[in-house]
């Protein structure tokens, strides 16, 4: 870094901000904590960008970053290291963990025990880690930078009082609104990183066949078949999408967040189909679903889509995306108990139907495609 430290951090946060939408603010006081010497704690539902957020920080300021994604089974020593055999009977040398760096990404930290949530509190407190009767400074500056997922989920564990105080700073991720929510949609058909990695691909293949390595019996054909699936995936991601579709895709999301005032003809339907679900969605399930879309008309689109993904594309892949992301609350679930899951099929059906675009065209394509899948009677 030259000059103005200002003008540092403002290119930082311009090139944070290119990659990771509406989350100005959790930048700034994320760059304040590890100026100040303190660690932050980002809580939010999944899917929302939390451990993007930490890898854009780390890459853009250029310094060593770590990572430990948290498990129940995860032990102390995981963390901080410890004694390995050098090879002399009953002798042992310390091995240092994945906290030995400056910026420690502590992924869904409240996934694991509180013993092992513990093993944290020095290395936070002292910048240090004791081991075999030692103790070993971290490199600095050092900053952790912890998600951790609602309390009230299934598997979680609550952090110790000692370790909450431990975090200078704990800041709420909540979904992207609707411009953030546009610019992710906009980028999400990435088909220049696409052509990126198949153009690695092609290289390491080339090498390879310039060294004559033919140890292993098939590799040309497993490459050319590598190479194939990603073009295929640069030519889909490049497609025209129609903008009702994406529209819609972004609706299945914005709706679902309990601050979103439903407006329209159907706004009475949308706001009882969005009280049965638990949580809302987040950006990763609109990439996934318009991902998906673009996969199956460049695969499957028949005649009437040749100008691009519509409707008949976004309902064929519209539930496999939905459903396992969708996580209904306790009196809805009693309420269709004796459906099993075709009366949750049909709430999601149901919920799509809530949250499409106001076009009557769009709407009447969207009703004979539901019908002509079986998902709705005509």
């Amino acid at each position: 870094m030259n000059g103005d430290p200002r003008e540092f951090i403002r290119e930082v946060l311009d090139n944070v901000g290119d990659v990771m939408f509406g989350m100005d603010s959790h930048t700034k006081l994320v760059l304040v904590a590890l100026l100040s010497g303190g660690h932050v704690l980002l809580e939010g539902n999944p899917g929302l960008g939390k451990t993007e957020l930490v890898k854009a920080i780390a890459g853009e300021l250029g310094i060593r970053a770590g990572r430990i994604q948290f498990t129940p089974d995860l032990m102390p020593a995981d963390i901080t290291g410890g004694g390995v055999p050098t090879g002399v009977p009953g002798e042992f040398r310390f091995e240092r963990g994945p906290i030995f760096t400056n910026l420690l990404l502590a992924d869904e930290i409240n996934r694991a025990t509180p013993k092992t949530q513990a093993a944290m509190l020095e290395a936070m407190a002292e910048k240090q880690v004791t081991a075999m009767g030692e103790i070993h400074l971290l490199p600095q500056p050092f900053m952790v930078l912890a998600t951790q997922n609602p309390i009230e989920q299934q598997g979680t564990y609550e952090l110790p009082e000692a370790q909450r105080d431990r975090f200078m700073m704990k800041l709420f991720i909540d979904g992207p609104g609707e411009e953030a929510l546009d610019r992710i949609l906009g980028k999400t058909s990435d088909a220049e990183k696409v052509r990126e990695e198949r153009e690695r691909l092609m290289k390491s293949e080339k090498a390879r066949r310039h060294a004559a390595d033919d140890s292993e019996p098939g590799q040309a054909q497993i490459a050319a078949t590598a190479v194939l699936l990603l073009t295929l995936r640069e030519k889909a991601w490049q497609g025209r999408c129609d903008p009702a579709v994406r529209e819609h895709v972004r609706n299945l999301v914005l709706a679902s967040y309990p601050g979103y005032e439903p407006s329209g003809a159907r706004a009475a339907e949308l706001s009882e189909q969005r009280n049965n679900l638990d949580q809302p969605y987040g950006p990763r399930l609109a990439i996934a679903l318009l991902r998906a879309v673009l996969g199956w008309h460049l695969l499957y689109g028949g005649e009437e889509e040749r100008n691009g993904p519509a409707v008949q594309s976004l309902i064929s892949v519209v539930i496999p995306v939905l459903e396992h992301r969708t996580l209904w609350k306790w009196r809805f679930l009693e309420e269709v108990r004796e459906q099993g899951r075709a009366g949750l099929i049909a709430a999601l059906i149901d919920y799509v139907w809530a949250t499409a675009p106001e076009s009557p065209d769009y709407r009447s394509l969207l009703d004979q495609e539901l019908v002509r899948q079986g998902l709705r009677h005509a």
